[in-house]
């Protein structure tokens, strides 16, 4: 029995012991080979505003998933770190080289001691930053795609809003997209360093339409389009309308309305083909590409072709001229792809001269 006591001793004491707190070289040398070992949470607790300050809470990219995917782009491997520069009054700097893949990269680490103890932690040196927070940049348009929702941005699965800053780890990461109607190109970026201030980050990568969505696309915006023509409403389901038609006295079951071109003439739909045209991508709408947004759009103006006041006589010129509303780009809303769903206008014109619309 007294043999299984020391024992049973032996290992409480050894288990128990404290363990030697780390400089400012160790805390950066072990946080780096955190990141190069793909664990997350060990790379997180030698933050000083997460483990002790308790600001905010980790990021939903600050995860083994994440590292896991960015380690298989470009694995990091710890070169040297620096002896650390100490101020005298409780924060030192580390310089440390590491590689990312290929790429050599130098980084000097701010690091404070703080000196009380917690529930959940010990004194010791903490790094002021172990993540960035990231703004991704891009000089290609179609990847402002608005929250990103309707194309399904992601990165390792996880949702991000390119509107946003998203907040990770030094490493090199790729976008991707889950609507299969939308096609990625490039989209791989790297986080060089950390940093709690706003990082611009470039990315290149554009998106585009799968040749079956921009087919689906075209058919159903034509087909939506010609039936709202017919639609016996003041403001149709397609978003163009007038209001006060009714107010005027408009017996709304009497309203047709009508395509014309810019000069007036009547031009039924036939030249207004949207099955034809190519579509792209922006503010993660699907709208029409330049050369059609540019000449076939402009060129023709909705109004209203025939209607009668409630007292069964035709509308005066007073209301039908009035009544003119100019063809913009129409949007399309591709959150599902097999059942896009186009709309002509967020606004609606006034019964008033020279009324125009504000579209998409």
């Amino acid at each position: 029995m007294a043999v299984l006591v020391t024992l049973a001793c032996s290992i409480s004491m050894a288990g128990c012991a404290p363990a030697k707190e780390l400089g400012p070289k160790e805390v950066v040398e072990a946080y780096l080979q955190a990141i190069a070992d793909g664990h997350a949470t060990d790379a997180l607790s030698y933050d000083l505003s997460l483990v002790v300050l308790r600001y905010g809470e980790p990021g939903p990219l600050l995860t083994d998933a994440v590292l896991a995917e960015s380690r298989e782009l470009a694995p990091m491997a710890v070169v040297t770190v620096s002896d650390p520069e100490l101020d005298g009054l409780g924060d030192a700097e580390v310089v440390a080289q590491y590689k990312l893949g290929d790429e050599m990269i130098e980084h000097t680490f701010e690091l404070s001691h703080h000196d009380a103890e917690g529930a959940d932690y010990k004194p010791g040196w903490y790094l002021s930053d172990t993540s960035t927070n990231v703004w991704l940049e891009s000089d290609d348009w179609t990847l402002h795609v608005g929250d990103g929702s309707a194309i399904g941005l992601n990165l390792s699965g996880v949702p991000v809003d390119p509107s946003s800053h998203v907040t990770l780890f030094p490493g090199v990461y790729q976008l991707s997209v889950s609507n299969p109607g939308v096609v990625l190109t490039g989209g791989e970026f790297t986080v060089w360093t950390t940093s709690s201030a706003l990082v611009q980050t470039p990315v290149e990568a554009s998106l585009s339409l799968t040749d079956g969505l921009q087919e689906r696309i075209g058919q159903e915006a034509q087909k939506m389009f010609e039936a709202c023509l017919n639609q016996p409403l003041a403001v149709t389901t397609c978003g163009f309308g007038m209001e006060g038609l009714l107010e005027a006295g408009v017996d709304e079951s009497t309203i047709k309305w009508e395509m014309v071109d810019e000069r007036g003439q009547d031009s039924g739909t036939p030249g207004f083909d949207m099955s034809t045209w190519e579509w792209c991508l922006r503010d993660g709408l699907a709208m029409p590409t330049g050369a059609e947004y540019g000449s076939d759009i402009g060129a023709y103006e909705l109004r209203l072709k025939s209607a009668k006041m409630k007292d069964g006589s035709e509308v005066g010129r007073s209301v039908r001229g009035t009544s003119t509303l100019q063809v913009t780009s129409p949007c399309v809303d591709i959150s599902d792809p097999d059942y896009p769903k186009m709309t002509f206008a967020d606004t609606v014109g006034t019964l008033q001269p020279d009324t125009t619309m504000t579209f998409c």
